[in-house]
């Protein structure tokens, strides 16, 4: 069947490269682009049936009003703000609501000469004033009102406005402004790095069109999702896609275009040649897209709505890379024949089998293939304490989303972020709303107090307003129609990090137990805040990558075990790859968190590296064991091994540094969250390229072999057969 699509395909060379190029043509005139609309910030996208959005909403409408600000105006003096300076911002505040016409509810100023938040015992430098906006100001639009009220009132000592709104706004920019950057830098380190491969400049030119071709389409195609699922996908996700796309595509080219180069260098025709590399290559180039899109598409069970939008939208990408270069490709390479290696030479004579099987055959990767398949016990131990070490790493990860700790050095952002930082402490720019419920409240203002200052006590806090605060003494100031308290929380570290978060979540374990020694057993207790939603985002990130990952691994060990027929060896291929993933976020978090001091890695990091580093390392078991699979018709198990992991190492390096140095290049966002991503990528795709795939897949089958499985189980058996094929060099002798 496969060799039918080959020949059919080759025959109309022609009008299939004409009619892709011209659907893509079209496509890309006539769609929207996914720049144009159907993207948001990352921070907005919360789980519908967030508790900390709707106790926020609801106290909201009860008191008629916003609770919570997300865009503040920062004012600091390192040698004190003046008592004319502080009445300034009393007077400003009172004006803001005037001056922004309305679209400002209100504005509440706040000045660090309390001892509520006592930060390095500065007092009186730094003011922060929450802004409240009324509900027909979108969210992304807050920070552009906020400027222009600040141009009006050009308040004195001002640092910057900053927030988790702005922050997003502020990123989201940088995000479109950077991407054309990634885009070219991708390009460019492809063009390089296939070029150097086949020595040729057109190889390099045809997987670009390939590439280009599959990025047009993925990005109209994930416009029209949005719009019709009315779902914004993450401006986050747009370099992710390139990166990850540009790096798909160019390793099934590579496959595709190595192997029609060994064929050809055997003295094959043109079009024998793209016959029988387009034979043999499109079923491997199929099971390993089938991989990453059904990893895709076991995002709709995850409690995370953007996720549940971009899974399908993922798994048409992979598709649509697939189509491109199993009909773009091999027509091309009918077409182009031996031009398409141009300048490499015609050899003198064509090469026999046996030294086409050298050249892709390096001795010093042979070797280290032979001591893992001749001593497997012992290389799987090195490896697993390899593996280990790094993993040991996720005992001390931490969630968060620090926006505003994050954004681009020098920014109004970063600058508001760390003038509040400096004169109050991170958590006044995102403070915790605690909300107490129970009918006749506002006569136990006294328990209320109480508990105020268990939550002072508790760590990580720096200070609490409520009753108990002088400022705050009379009752009637926290109360919400008579029956609700409120209490404001602000924590020492970022809001939005990782300490905060598990801060929260140690008080709202504890605060039930806490409420009832104080006589508000039975109270209902809420919390309101960007700690409150990070910490859910947080929680639901872990809940539904445990679904999520018990789902792909599933459905990856029915792909496997269709595609090699075996039902051992998916099982530790499988488990090697989730070994490399749990070792890069193991790693990267001693990075983060230990060498550079991070207050925790982004959720977002965590939902990425899950879900492609097992997908893409799956891509690589069906390459080297579906060829280890076909030498064992032919050989002894171990000789299979050995030959088959040789010969595939090379391309599979290849094909890893590829994947690893485009994610390297999301680092060209200057966010720590794509240097995240990008740090966690390049260490699990290396890792699984030349530890997992060289070292422990091959002494794994050997191990398994070892012990006496031979019926479709850990190991292949030996039978008669065709000679095997390869992605990476020619049929075995």
């Amino acid at each position: 069947m496969t060799r039918l699509y080959a020949r059919v395909v080759v025959w109309l060379r022609w009008p299939v490269a004409v009619a892709m190029i011209a659907g893509v043509a079209v496509a890309a005139v006539e769609l929207p682009a996914l720049s144009t609309g159907g993207a948001s910030g990352l921070g907005s996208l919360v789980p519908p049936d967030s508790r900390a959005v709707a106790a926020e909403q609801d106290a909201s409408e009860r008191l008629g009003a916003p609770i919570l600000s997300r865009t503040l105006l920062v004012q600091r003096r390192p040698a004190g703000l003046t008592a004319a300076d502080q009445r300034a911002i009393v007077r400003q505040a009172a004006a803001v609501p005037r001056a922004s016409g309305g679209r400002v509810l209100g504005a509440v100023p706040y000045v660090n000469h309390t001892a509520v938040t006592p930060h390095g015992g500065e007092r009186a430098t730094t003011a922060v004033t929450g802004l409240f906006f009324g509900p027909d100001v979108a969210p992304l639009d807050q920070p552009e009102v906020a400027r222009d009220v600040v141009d009006r009132l050009r308040p004195p000592h001002a640092a910057g406005i900053t927030g988790s709104l702005p922050a997003q706004a502020a990123q989201g920019d940088l995000i479109l402004d950077r991407l054309p950057l990634v885009e070219i830098a991708t390009a460019v380190l492809v063009a390089l790095l296939v070029g150097l491969y086949f020595r040729s400049p057109v190889a390099p030119l045809l997987t670009l069109g390939a590439v280009a071709m599959t990025y047009l389409l993925t990005d109209r195609m994930l416009a029209q999702l949005a719009t019709h699922s009315q779902t914004a996908i993450p401006q986050e996700v747009q370099p992710v896609l390139v990166v990850l796309l540009f790096g798909v595509v160019t390793d099934y080219c590579i496959f595709f275009l190595s192997r029609a180069r060994t064929l050809l260098d055997e003295g094959q025709g043109r079009l024998e040649a793209a016959i029988e590399a387009t034979t043999a290559i499109t079923g491997i180039v199929t099971a390993a897209a089938a991989t990453v899109a059904a990893a895709s598409l076991a995002l709709l069970v995850s409690d995370l709505q953007f996720l549940r939008a971009f899974g399908p939208g993922m798994a048409g990408a992979v598709a649509l890379a697939w189509l491109v270069v199993v009909l773009f490709v091999p027509a091309s390479l009918a077409i182009l024949g031996r031009r398409a290696f141009w300048p490499r030479p015609r050899p003198v004579a064509p090469l026999t089998v046996a030294e086409a099987t050298a050249v892709t055959t390096p001795a010093d990767t042979s070797r280290l293939v032979r001591l893992s398949v001749h001593h497997p016990f012992v290389a799987c131990v090195l490896c697993l304490v390899v593996l280990g070490a790094g993993v040991s790493g996720l005992a001390e990860t931490r969630l968060g989303n620090p926006l505003m700790a994050s954004a681009q050095e020098g920014s109004e952002v970063r600058r508001g972020y760390e003038a509040a930082k400096a004169g109050a402490g991170p958590g006044v720019v995102a403070p915790t709303v605690v909300l107490l419920r129970r009918a006749g409240l506002q006569r136990d203002d006294g328990q209320v107090a109480s508990f105020q200052r268990w939550l002072e006590r508790r760590p990580g806090v720096a200070g609490v307003l409520g009753p108990a605060d002088a400022g705050f003494a009379a009752p009637r100031r926290l109360s919400l129609q008579g029956d609700e308290a409120r209490l404001v929380l602000i924590f020492r570290d970022d809001p939005l990090g990782g300490r905060a978060v598990e801060g929260l979540r140690a008080i709202t374990a504890a605060a039930p137990a806490a409420l009832a020694d104080r006589g508000l057993a039975g109270a209902r207790l809420t919390f309101a805040g960007d700690t409150a939603i990070t910490a859910e985002m947080a929680r639901t990130t872990v809940a539904s990558l445990l679904k999520i990952g018990a789902l792909i691994l599933a459905v990856l060990f029915l792909i496997l075990a269709v595609y090699l027929r075996a039902l051992i060896a998916p099982l530790y291929l499988l488990a090697s790859s989730v070994l490399a993933l749990l070792a890069a976020l193991g790693l990267t978090t001693y990075l983060f968190q230990g060498a550079l001091g991070h207050d925790g890695l982004s959720y977002f990091t965590v939902i990425v590296a899950g879900v492609l580093l097992v997908a893409l390392g799956s891509d690589y078991n069906v390459f080297l064991a579906g060829d280890v699979w076909r030498e064992a018709k032919d050989r002894p198990a171990r000789e299979a091994i050995v030959t088959a992991a040789s010969r595939t190492s090379k391309p599979i390096a290849l094909a890893g540094v590829v994947l690893a140095l485009s994610f390297a290049l999301l680092a060209l966002v200057p966010v720590t969250l794509f240097r995240e991503i990008a740090v966690v990528m390049v260490i699990g795709l290396l890792l699984d390229a030349f530890l997992v795939r060289k070292v422990l897949v091959p002494a794994l089958i050997s191990a398994f072999g070892s012990v006496g499985s031979r019926r479709g189980d850990g190991v292949p058996r030996r039978g008669a057969g065709r000679p095997a094929v390869s992605p990476a060099g020619p049929p075995s002798p």
